[in-house]
Formats: structure tokens, sequence, C-alpha cells
């Protein structure tokens, strides 16, 4: 993810619990000058430090705006969903999970044909806003959708 000088400087706590689920590159005067990236404890010069592995699938406790979820998502290879101001990463799913994803989704393209309606799977980002709340959105990256709105999808195809 590459970000500037300036905002790390204004959300630097952000970006160093980002640092521990993908590399930051960051830039000053759109050019890379530095990485943040997670302390790594060497046990065989350190034999004497006990140090638990991170979480490695979710950041849990990164609280961020919507705006800011956009712009790293736009910014990130990963996926994320955003869940009431938090953060998720994704993680790879098993091959038990895909396995009946496959089988539901293969059932709704057999259903869905010459229907209006279109289903699709994940990665897609579903944007939901809560009734009468327009500002409480969320962003979710469901395993499988189905699209019958399609003027609801953005100019980005989202």
């Amino acid at each position: 993810m590459l970000v500037s000088t300036t905002e790390i400087q204004n959300s630097f706590g952000k970006y160093l619990k980002l640092a521990h689920c993908e590399e930051i590159v960051i830039t000053k005067n759109g050019k890379k000058v530095a990485k943040l990236v997670p302390y790594q404890v060497n046990e065989e010069h350190d034999p004497w430090i006990l140090n638990e592995s991170s979480p490695t699938y979710s950041p849990d406790g990164i609280r961020l705006t919507y705006e800011e979820f956009l712009k790293l998502t736009e910014e990130s290879k990963n996926r994320y969903e955003y869940i009431d101001g938090e953060l998720y990463l994704l993680a790879s799913p098993f091959y038990p999970h895909q396995k009946a994803v496959k089988e539901i989704f293969g059932r709704f393209i057999i259903w869905f044909q010459e229907k209006d309606c279109e289903p699709l799977v994940s990665p897609f980002d579903v944007t939901l806003f809560r009734l009468g709340k327009e500002e409480k959105i969320n962003a979710v990256q469901p395993d499988i959708l189905v699209i019958c709105d399609h003027d609801k999808i953005d100019e980005k195809g989202r």
C-alpha cells in the first residue's frame, strides 16, 4: 500500500496496526522513501524474549471512517470488509467452504436463467446503508450475491 508522509503523520497508529497485515510504502512528493514493516524478533539472537505471533487474518480493533476504508481498498491488493466502523481483513476460505459456495452458485445460475436478477460470487463489494441513517455504512463481500437492481452498481463497477 502506498501512503504519503502527511497521511502517516496524521494516522500513525492506524498504519502501525495495518503493517502487521501488509507492507506500507511511504511516499514523499510522489516518490517512495520508506517502508513500514512489523518488527520481527530473531529468537536465535535473543532467546530470552517470549514472542507470541499476531493474528494473521483480522486486524481487530482498527477503526476507520468509510472514506478511509475506500482509500485503503483502492490502494491495497488485500480484501477487506468494513462493519460498524471496523476494518476486517478477509482470509482465504478453505476447500469445504469453496465447494459449498460452488454448489449453491451452480444452482443459482440455473435458477436465475431467463430472469432479471443475476447471481455473482465474491470478491464483489456490497455497500449497505441502514434505513434512516445514510451515514451508517457497511461494506461486505458475501460469498454469493444476487443483483436485481443493476442501476445501483456505481461507475467503478461496485
